[in-house]
C-alpha cells in the first residue's frame, strides 16, 4: 500500500557545463600524398594548416593520377578520418584499411584542382 496521495515531482533542467574540445589524436602524423596531377596538394596543406591540422613539412608524390581524392584509415582512427573529411569539400572517398595501415593518408586527387577556396569550416569531432 502506498502511504500518503499521489504529488506532482518537479524536474530541474540542468544545464550541461560546455567543456572544451580536445583534439583527436592518432599517435602519427597525418601523410599526404599529391596524386592531382597539380599543384591540388599545396593548397590542402595550407588549408588543414589553418585549420589546425598538423599536417606534414613534404608532401609525398605519385607517378599515378588519382581522379578523386581518398581518405585512407586505420580503423582506430575512424574518427579522426571522419573529421578530415568534413574539412574536405563533399565526395571525398573514405576507405578502411584496417590494421593494414599505420596511418591516416589523404591521397589528393584530380578532383582537388576544381576546389573552390571555402569558407573556413572547422572539424566536427562528431564525425558527422
Amino acid at each position: 500500500p502506498l502511504i500518503g496521495a499521489p504529488g506532482a515531482i518537479r524536474l530541474a533542467y540542468v544545464q550541461q557545463a560546455q567543456l572544451p574540445t580536445l583534439p583527436l589524436l592518432t599517435g602519427r602524423p597525418l601523410q599526404i600524398v599529391n596524386a592531382s596531377g597539380g599543384a591540388g596538394a599545396q593548397r590542402v596543406v595550407v588549408r588543414l594548416a589553418s585549420l589546425g591540422w598538423s599536417t606534414p613539412r613534404a608532401v609525398g608524390h605519385s607517378e599515378m593520377i588519382r581522379k578523386r581524392t581518398e581518405i585512407s584509415y586505420p580503423a582506430a582512427n575512424l574518427r579522426v578520418a571522419k573529421a578530415l573529411a568534413n574539412t574536405l569539400p563533399p565526395g571525398v572517398r573514405m576507405v578502411s584499411c584496417a590494421a593494414e595501415c599505420g596511418a591516416i593518408r589523404l591521397t589528393v586527387g584530380a578532383d582537388s584542382l576544381a576546389w573552390r577556396p571555402a569558407v573556413r569550416r572547422s572539424a566536427s569531432i562528431r564525425g558527422d
